[in-house]
């Protein structure tokens, strides 16, 4: 009977004091299946999963995404002047991809090209658990001067440095550029935190 309830008293021991609790998705679930109340504030993108892009730009929700996401600027990077949110919604509403969120990693990637001009073209990569997002632009007016060599503009409101992205924010950019058959060289890619 002792030895029967040390075993069970060291049982309950090392499962109570596990030191590296089970990762959850976004869908609040743990790598068993078993369901975890997970309160994610921007759970609506759960539902534009493999939808177009336009369908989630469209949506009055995404103007709150790009507050949280997009810095208060101006710039010039389509040959005009503009705020980075007007430029930014620009590039998202021509020709979409579809929406992909990934439920391991918890994180959300759109993508879209400027109508009428689909050289120019938008990204967004948004994590659910964190509420942090990066966003990226093609564009072709690095300067006041157009140029052929498209050009890579990379910022966030969310990080102060490069250096703090995290390393698949990279990966899935570079995946994108790699999909839209882009070659900018990391010379012409610029980060603005």
């Amino acid at each position: 009977m002792r030895n029967s309830m040390l075993f069970i008293v060291a049982t309950l021991l090392t499962f109570s004091c596990n030191p590296h609790p089970a990762k959850t998705d976004i869908f609040g679930k743990n790598a068993t299946g078993n369901s975890i109340n997970k309160e994610i504030q921007f759970n609506w993108l759960l539902d534009f999963n493999e939808k177009s892009t336009n369908t989630l730009v469209h949506d009055k929700r995404f103007e709150e995404l790009k507050e949280i996401v997009i810095p208060d600027r101006n710039l010039r990077l389509l040959g005009f002047d503009s705020t980075l949110k007007r430029t930014f919604t620009s590039v998202m509403g021509g020709p979409p991809n579809q929406v992909k969120i990934d439920t391991t990693q918890n994180y959300l990637v759109a993508s879209a090209c400027r109508r009428g001009s689909c050289s120019e073209k938008g990204f967004i990569w948004f994590d659910l658990l964190s509420n942090k997002g990066v966003i990226a632009i093609v564009n072709h007016f690095p300067t006041k001067d157009y140029s052929d060599q498209p050009h890579l503009y990379i910022t966030s409101k969310n990080y102060q440095s490069q250096t703090e992205l995290r390393e698949m924010v990279i990966s899935e950019i570079k995946a994108w550029l790699k999909t839209e058959r882009l070659t900018i060289p990391q010379d012409y890619w610029t980060f603005d935190f």
